[in-house]
């Protein structure tokens, strides 16, 4: 690594785990995942003695949280971190072994060293949750890979675009199908789903399988960008990653007026801000912008410029090297 520091990585889960969610695969059986825990159990005591070690969220997912401190012990140093209100998982959770874990965040949260978060969201519940040294590392996109079309389009239907898993498009989805649907029976709008598979029937989509390959490819295709929520917990704590990958592409986004959402868009500025208690004003922005290509291309050249004022990846290296230097 360029500042001088020995990088060792080493993921939990299979890829075949993510596959899964993605509905390509069956999930890996029982003994697949022990033969993962039994791996990370193996990365960690190849460790240094006193190394650092940032982790994200948890060192061992659904296990007790005894099974994480006895991880943890061969750190010099234990950062944990979160892009995402994970704690939820856990404090919902009501069936039994999960209803166990409800407090295993909260007993981890004070026993790391320090807590690197997406979002002043997230901030704020992790020290209600015994949170001691939480810090905002922010949000961040490669904007040398996530970049606008050279040109402008000017011609062609417009695409609304929505990126995401089965189970998030499933969630979230519903409250806009009927305006979508609208969209595109009265406007000509074509609507594209990049990793929903056959979630939300009933909207009126392209639909297109995700890959790390490809998503780019597919984003730059849309003219908006949609991220509609929920106003619950975990959706304040949610880093916005749908919309900033629009953003960085050059494209509108349209984001429900909740949690980080807020902070990533200036309404009417680099995107549109949807009031959660008013789902009927989906319709309402998305055809006006539909209907206005120049206001389109305003917001979304503007919505570039957010993305690389404030969040690119180069920039989040910088801090997270600049924490790194503070514990050697």
């Amino acid at each position: 690594m360029r500042e001088g520091f020995e990088v060792r990585a080493q993921a939990l889960l299979p890829d075949a785990h993510i596959d899964a969610i993605y509905g390509e695969s069956p999930r890996p059986s029982y003994l697949g995942y022990m033969r993962s825990y039994a791996q990370r159990s193996e990365f960690i005591a190849r460790l240094p003695r006193g190394a650092i070690g940032w982790v994200e969220k948890e060192v061992f997912a659904w296990m007790p949280a005894i099974a994480d401190r006895l991880g943890m012990r061969r750190f010099g140093t234990t950062i944990l971190d979160l892009d995402d209100a994970w704690f939820a998982n856990y404090e919902l959770a009501d069936r039994f072994p999960a209803r166990l874990l409800r407090q295993k965040m909260s007993q981890l949260f004070e026993r790391a060293d320090i807590i690197t978060v997406a979002n002043q969201f997230l901030l704020e519940e992790v020290g209600n949750r015994g949170g001691r040294d939480v810090r905002v590392l922010g949000q961040a996109i490669d904007t040398h890979r996530y970049r606008p079309l050279r040109e402008r389009r000017e011609t062609g239907r417009v695409t609304i675009g929505w990126i995401g898993t089965p189970l998030n498009a499933a969630l979230y989805l519903p409250p806009v199908v009927e305006a979508l649907n609208r969209l595109v029976r009265e406007n000509g709008c074509r609507v594209l789903l990049i990793g929903a598979g056959s979630s939300v029937p009933e909207l009126n989509a392209e639909r297109r399988g995700w890959s790390e390959d490809t998503e780019v490819e597919s984003i730059l295709e849309f003219d908006i960008g949609i991220m509609p929520l929920t106003d619950t917990v975990w959706n304040r704590c949610k880093s916005g990653y749908k919309l900033v990958q629009s953003m960085a592409c050059g494209q509108v986004p349209v984001g429900t007026a909740v949690g980080f959402n807020q902070v990533l868009i200036t309404h009417e500025v680099d995107g549109m801000l949807i009031n959660p208690d008013r789902p009927q004003d989906w319709f309402e922005t998305l055809r006006y912008l539909v209907q206005n290509p120049d206001l389109r291309y305003r917001l979304g050249a503007a919505a570039r410029q957010t993305i690389e004022s404030n969040y690119t990846i180069d920039k989040l290296s910088d801090e997270v090297a600049s924490l790194f230097r503070t514990l050697v």
